[in-house]
């Protein structure tokens, strides 16, 4: 920018910073405007690039054949220029407008030539591992990084792995090396460089091998020209290399950086032609991981750079590695748990945690890891002081639980998991609070595992540990997992147990917050049904409380889990359980939205709520035909009665058979609809029905034309769940039982509709030489149907 000359004094900074502005400018509107920037891109893409290269060394200062500002900036700023400049270049490579232009897809094409996109691919695997070297771009006059992250490592491991996950391409060199070097490498114009070259570097076989011998110590005393030699990269300027006296740490970080581009490209290389990971790791990988997790690093100070790599390697192909391998890749991450370094440790545990998925072939495999595994996930809990290191622990080894098969975990196994979860639950205080959503996961997972045979053996543990979720304003954020496992224990239950009744007092808290509504409403529907009289005599007025709460406050699909509870109650007690509605004020609720639909009132609820509701009233009607007080009047001055309530489930019949209960609604519908003919307690309702015989008699002739004879295809009402993650299929088995002893109480699956037609309809000549004979319309054709579908069934029709 100065042609060379310093710039001296106070002006030196403000100019600096002006130009970085300016240089930030020009990635801005090149991102933001690829195609008008499209004329500028050749002076930009020769200015940048070669200051980029005199920055890192690459290009010498007295090198004036290209423009550039490189030898001008303060070395305390080149960081941010050299972002600056990797940035440019990835958004130019990434660009899809200009494959579109042609004169722009020419000069970028022409530009990124495959002699430079060596050269530069070369010089950004070199700019990875900057970060755990003490060469920095930004140097002090000692030469060594102001933010030497060499140092961090060593000092505080945990730290440090936390701070490298955390780095962004915005702030850091290494990062946006990488992301250029991504772009190159799924660039159409540059992949066909840096694809081939990479996979020639990870072929280097003894150059691999040298290096971790190196880490190792095994190799310790090679002459540094040998080193030198097997450089893969080769032997870089000094500024970013450790000269002839750090050959050693240049090759290991060489090879860092070439498995760190193996590890971001993985998904690219692997639709590679000429490579294949599996083959790759028990070549070179497998052996090479093998000797370093052997060693241990003991015998020298030097980092565990490639140890750590390695393992990360591992988790970016997870769904690549053969479990298989003679190397035992599962076994090796496990084991690398127990290594001595803490940042070696944090990333077995993601590793680890990739490679779960991809072992259901190999239980044997999955039960070998967990005896070794589970004390050293331990004690690194204990160790780490953040939060986030302890929890990614406890959460490995809740998903290490959950794939398992039963009966794989021994007794001591078990213990040993258990143990020690009372004294962190106890032990996790402020920010560590966090940590007891992790134990009840794991507490969920065990139960899951040992099954309805033992679970119960986890009730002291784990119910004060549900309940105090529940009760106290700290552990708000583990309701959810609360909430989860509290399902599981229900499902898992053959009986109904007091002990774990009492957590249903929280359910009037819990209905407040609809983020809570679907899972509430199946544990409620459940313990109904488990709990029978038991439960109702216990929580009848935490019912009332808990579906007041609901009912008519939520979305539709809210209404479909609240409709769980409804129906449950509704089938086992019909009588009682439409006592208990009534006496909260919602079967009035009920009615009220029915004739807000029937008049169709502004805001009036769906009809695929209405028929819920419709089909709520029916089960009350059929049992206690009082219980619904008829007519309602609206605000609007409407009344809703009998009439206007036949009327509305003829014309939602069809509405009512959506979904796969639909036939169960619909047969319910049509015993409520004969259950009006005469004789009656509803007068009215008689005179409804008769009049719309028409109707009522094609209802009756859709359901016996579309039940099966054994009643198979009328399913029970369920509701599927929303989301996969908020799935709970434990006690599958325990929870069909229970549905099956249910639907044998179920007026719908007790009663047989042919006969109960046949019967209804041949005593009702009788009713009808009285004052209902007038009222009686039907027509020939559809007493003719419905006489030829009873004989089917083998129930005769005798009303002509």
């Amino acid at each position: 920018a100065d042609g060379g000359r310093a710039v001296d004094g106070a002006l030196r900074d403000p100019l600096e910073q002006l130009l970085l502005v300016h240089c930030g400018l020009v990635v801005d509107l090149q991102r933001s405007h690829q195609s008008a920037f499209a004329r500028y891109l050749r002076p930009f893409l020769d200015l940048f690039y070669s200051s980029l290269m005199r920055i890192v060394g690459v290009l010498e200062e007295t090198d004036q054949r290209v423009a550039n500002f490189g030898s001008g900036i303060n070395t305390r700023s080149s960081d941010q220029f050299a972002i600056a400049f990797l940035s440019f270049l990835a958004n130019v490579v990434g660009a899809s407008k200009y494959a579109e232009l042609d004169a722009a897809n020419t000069e970028v094409a022409s530009f990124f030539n495959p002699s430079l996109v060596r050269s530069l691919s070369r010089t950004l695997l070199q700019l990875f591992s900057i970060h755990i070297s003490p060469v920095q771009i930004s140097c002090d006059d000692d030469g060594y990084g102001s933010d030497n992250d060499a140092v961090l490592w060593r000092d505080d491991p945990e730290a440090f792995y936390h701070w490298e996950a955390s780095r962004s391409s915005e702030e850091d060199v290494g990062c946006a090396a990488q992301n250029l070097f991504l772009a190159l490498a799924e660039s159409p114009f540059s992949c066909e460089v840096v694809l081939p070259w990479l996979l020639e570097s990870l072929t280097n076989m003894a150059s691999q091998r040298l290096a971790v011998e190196l880490e190792c110590g095994i190799s310790a005393g090679v002459d540094a020209r040998i080193v030198s030699s097997a450089l893969p990269l080769g032997v870089f300027p000094a500024k970013l290399s450790h000269g002839a006296d750090g050959a050693t740490t240049d090759l290991i970080l060489q090879w860092d950086a070439i498995y760190t581009a193996a590890g971001l490209a993985g998904s690219i290389l692997e639709k590679c032609p000429g490579f294949d990971f599996r083959s790759w790791f028990d070549a070179s990988l497998g052996p090479c991981s093998e000797l370093l997790l052997r060693q241990g690093n003991r015998q020298h100070a030097q980092l565990p750079i490639l140890e750590r790599r390695m393992i990360w390697l591992l988790s970016c192909n997870a769904h690549q590695v053969a479990m298989s391998s003679q190397f035992n890749p599962l076994g090796m991450v496990a084991s690398a748990i127990s290594a001595q370094n803490v940042c070696v440790r944090l990333t077995a545990i993601d590793a680890l945690d990739a490679l779960l998925p991809h072992c259901q072939d190999v239980p044997s495999l999955l039960h070998s890891i967990v005896e070794p595994t589970v004390p050293a996930l331990y004690r690194l809990v204990n160790e780490c002081a953040e939060v986030e290191s302890r929890s990614s622990c406890l959460d490995l080894l809740s998903n290490l639980i959950c794939v398992q098969t039963a009966g794989s975990l021994t007794n001591e196994i078990l213990n040993a998991v258990v143990s020690p979860l009372s004294a962190i639950w106890d032990n996790a205080i402020d920010q560590n609070l966090l940590l007891r959503r992790s134990v009840l996961a794991i507490l969920s997972c065990i139960a899951s595992l040992v099954g309805p045979e033992s679970c119960s053996v986890l009730y002291p543990l784990a119910l004060p540990m549900i309940d105090q979720s529940f009760a106290r304003d700290e552990n708000v954020f583990l309701v959810g997992e609360a909430l989860k496992i509290w399902w599981v224990f229900l499902r898992l239950s053959k009986t109904y147990d007091p002990l774990l009744g009492k957590l249903f007092v929280h359910a009037v808290e819990l209905s407040k917050d609809f983020e809570n509504l679907m899972i509430l409403m199946r544990v409620t529907e459940h313990y109904i049904n488990l709990g029978r009289e038991d439960f109702l005599n216990e929580h009848a007025i935490t019912i009332q409380t808990v579906l007041s709460n609901v009912v008519g406050e939520v979305r539709p699909r809210g209404t479909t889990y609240i409709y769980l509870v409804i129906e449950a109650l509704l089938r086992s007690f019909p009588v009682e359980g439409g006592l208990l509605l009534k006496g909260c004020g919602l079967l009035n609720t009920l009615i009220q939205a029915c004739a807000g639909n029937y008049f169709e009132n502004d805001k009036c609820e769906p009809d695929r709520v209405i028929v819920l509701y419709l089909t709520a009233l029916a089960r009350v009607l059929l049992s206690k035909p009082d219980s619904v007080q008829l007519p309602l009047k609206l605000p609007s001055g409407d009344l809703f009665g009998e009439e206007e309530m036949v009327s509305l489930y003829l014309v939602k019949f069809q509405v009512a058979g959506d979904g796969a209960h639909g036939l169960l609604f619909q047969k319910l519908w049509a015993l409520l609809l004969l259950s009006f003919y005469p004789p009656c307690l509803l007068e009215s309702c008689c005179h409804s029905v008769l009049r719309k015989s028409n109707s009522i008699f094609n209802i009756f002739i859709y359901v016996l034309n579309n039940a099966h004879p054994n009643g198979s295809n009328v399913l029970s009402y369920e509701v599927g769940y929303d989301d996969e993650e908020e799935a709970v299929y434990v006690g599958e088995d325990i929870h069909e039982a229970l549905m099956q002893e249910q639907r044998t109480k179920d007026i719908v699956f007790s009663t047989s509709l042919h006969q109960a037609v046949s019967a209804k309809m041949n005593g009702l000549h009788i009713e009808l030489c009285d004052k209902y004979k007038e009222l009686f319309i039907i027509e020939n054709d559809v007493l003719l149907q419905l006489e030829k579908v009873l004989a089917s069934w083998g129930s005769p029709l005798m009303l002509h």
